[in-house]
């Protein structure tokens, strides 16, 4: 593929390399000042069907949509899906593509965040390596069962299987905060955990967001990237935007009565669905309410994201009996698929909150156990980096350790500076100098650079020199 720029809006084709056609339309593509790689793919047609006419003139109702009035939605859309968790969209890109001595055309692209170690999915196979069973005793507070306990109708309890684990408890909680990151952005704006020092961590939540809701949360749709230092595990993301819907609901400026907002939550239909109406669906809603497993009618809300989610990690912490891993985890209680996992406490109680939160539950008087009953997936996030950063300071082998993204990206902030300093030493250096000898020429008298110039311009008169100094080319 080759570039021709004679327009100023195809001014940053030249910041990418085109690698490699993966598919038809599906370019991986290397930013060129850092050599990193997206993916670049053709929008062209959803914007226009004749890519020779401008897009202001011969452009789709797609196209004028996302660049109508003085917000453009394609910027509105740029900042959404931008998220260290999430598979970001990183440009917007026209380039003028020519081959075979054709007529350029104007082809226009969305640049992505390349994911290049896969996604999830490739890693709950029916047939995985030998699950690593715990020889030491049970992480959690219950009384081991004995071989020898008594039951009161007089058996013998037979012996409790040994406990077993799939994948790394570290991949496990890499995976759980690196999903829950990326739905905390998504259902409440909530960009980054902040810390608050002596272990406490929170979220910020946006006033002004609109919950958007996945609806598609799956082991396929989770993605990995490649470590770039000495991290166990790059960066984790959520992607696959199909069937995200924006619920239009508003979390409130703290302001209205409680009452007024006891029921208020974001709802969209089922993912096999597409469009209803916002009243048949709270109709629907006061009618299953968080009914699990969930109704083929029931409306699709964050309460369906956590379950959707947790089942994922289950089925990571369960060695796979049957090809459909999946749908086989969701068929049993989550307590009764985490009882002899090997997996730390933490770790499981996470899982199960996440199956088993209902921010709706009501204590005995009649009040309601959460008081504020928004962004509640900011506060699950932070459970889960809370519960996380405790289990790395266990005596635990593996958490001890684990190396963190968080730490080689501070080590590579150091090496920065410390890079930047040398530099900067070495320009100042070259500077002094640079100095010392302007200073030093500027002590020269003028004369003798007047001397010193007149000598270098005269021509060497060899006929007043000394003839034994003098070469003419001849044998005498």
């Amino acid at each position: 593929m080759e570039f021709g720029s004679p327009f100023d809006n195809l001014a940053k084709a030249v910041e990418y390399d085109f690698l490699t056609e993966i598919s038809p339309g599906v370019w991986k593509i290397s930013r060129r000042h850092d050599k990193v790689e997206f993916i670049a793919h053709d929008f062209t047609d959803k914007f226009t069907d004749n890519p020779h006419i401008p897009l202001e003139k011969g452009g789709s109702d797609f196209y004028h949509l996302l660049h109508s009035g003085n917000a453009p939605l394609e910027e509105a859309l740029s900042s959404v899906l931008s998220h260290e968790n999430l598979v970001s969209l990183v440009d917007w890109l026209p380039v003028q593509k020519t081959g075979g001595g054709g007529r350029p055309q104007l082809r226009y692209y969305i640049v992505w965040d390349f994911c290049n170690a896969g996604n999830l999915g490739n890693l709950l196979v029916e047939k995985p390596l030998a699950p690593i069973v715990n020889k030491h005793p049970p992480d959690y507070d219950e009384e081991p069962f004995s071989p020898n306990r008594v039951l009161d109708q007089g058996l013998t309890e037979p012996p409790e299987p040994p406990r077993v684990m799939f994948l790394p408890e570290s991949l496990c909680w890499h995976v759980l905060v690196s999903v829950l990151k990326a739905l905390a952005w998504l259902h409440d704006g909530s960009r980054q955990i902040n810390s608050h020092g002596n272990g406490n961590y929170g979220m910020t939540p946006s006033r002004d967001w609109q919950p958007i809701l996945h609806r598609d949360i799956h082991p396929n749709n989770i993605f990995f990237c490649h470590p770039r230092r000495r991290e166990w595990y790059g960066y984790c993301k959520l992607g696959n935007y199909g069937s995200v819907s924006i619920s239009n609901h508003h979390h409130g400026n703290g302001k209205e009565h409680a009452a007024s907002r006891a029921r208020s939550k974001p709802l969209a239909p089922p993912p096999e669905k597409g469009f209803q109406p916002l009243r048949e669906l709270v109709q629907l809603d006061a009618k299953w309410s968080y009914t699990y497993p969930e109704q083929r009618e029931q409306p699709y809300t964050v309460i369906s994201e956590w379950r959707a989610f947790g089942e994922i990690m289950q089925a990571m912490m369960i060695p796979p009996a049957q090809k459909n891993h999946l749908a086989y985890v969701g068929m049993t209680r989550v307590e009764e698929n985490l009882r002899y996992s090997a997996y730390s406490s933490g770790l499981k109680n996470m899982v199960i909150k996440l199956m088993t939160l209902n921010p709706d539950e009501r204590m005995e008087d009649g009040s309601y156990r959460f008081s504020m009953r928004t962004c509640i997936t900011s506060r699950l996030c932070v459970d889960a980096f809370t519960a996380f950063q405790h289990w790395r300071r266990t005596g635990d082998l593996e958490a001890q350790s684990m190396i963190i993204s968080e730490q080689e990206l501070a080590q590579q902030l150091a090496e920065d500076n410390a890079e930047e300093e040398r530099l900067t030493d070495s320009r100042r250096e070259i500077e002094d100098i640079l100095t010392a000898q302007d200073e030093h020429f500027r002590d020269i008298p003028r004369e003798r650079e007047l001397i010193a110039a007149r000598g270098a311009e005269s021509p060497v008169n060899y006929e007043e020199g000394d003839p034994e100094d003098m070469d003419d080319g001849f044998l005498h």
